[in-house]
């Protein structure tokens, strides 16, 4: 299983699933600087200082597809989306993921799937490679905090005489409160 390092990928670890055996491979996918570095360049962090990941893919029964599993971990530096002060964050996060055929994506799609929050994350396995890298980049993207903020700091709101937090809200007058007056008139 060779590496090597196309235009289109930032972190890239491919496999085939041809050359899987009946039991689960295991494999350590660890980000060089490089890498590291137009990853945070990707996903708009002021640093990565590393990304690793071990994953165990194991080739499912009958063709069915690909399951795999593994452990990510990262140091990654944000901005705060606050003052824009450097805000790390250390990441141990699990990810499991199904790799299935087209046909079996799609009844997925069909039967809700996609909608259960306790279903395993599942995509369509085009092929016989299996990007590992994209994989730990994806998860490395949806698992870090997406408003990083400097322990302590607050969102100042400005004071507007149109919007408070503070303060009661004011007691509009009625428009209709004239009308009520001229009923009593009659």
């Amino acid at each position: 299983m060779e590496r090597q390092m196309p235009d289109t990928s930032t972190f890239y670890h491919q496999i085939k699933v041809s050359e899987l055996g009946k039991r689960a491979s295991e494999f350590n996918v660890t980000a060089t600087s490089e890498e590291c570095t137009a990853l945070a360049e990707r996903f708009g962090l002021a640093d990565i200082g590393a990304v690793s990941a071990t994953v165990k893919v194991l080739d499912l029964p009958r063709k069915e597809g690909v399951k795999i599993t593994g452990q990510l971990k990262a140091s990654i530096v944000h901005r705060s989306t606050i003052s824009l002060k450097d805000v790390p964050e250390e990441l141990d996060v699990p990810f499991e993921l199904l790799l299935v055929s087209q046909e079996v994506a799609e009844r997925m799609d069909n039967d809700g799937t996609l909608m259960d929050p306790d279903a395993i994350e599942y995509d369509a396995l085009e092929g016989d490679d299996v990007d590992l890298g994209e994989i730990v980049a994806q998860t490395l993207s949806v698992s870090m905090d997406p408003y990083p903020r400097v322990e302590g700091e607050e969102v100042e709101i400005p004071k507007s005489k149109h919007f408070t937090l503070d303060e009661p809200e004011l007691e509009k007058p009625n428009p209709f409160a004239v009308l009520k007056g001229l009923k009593d008139k009659s």
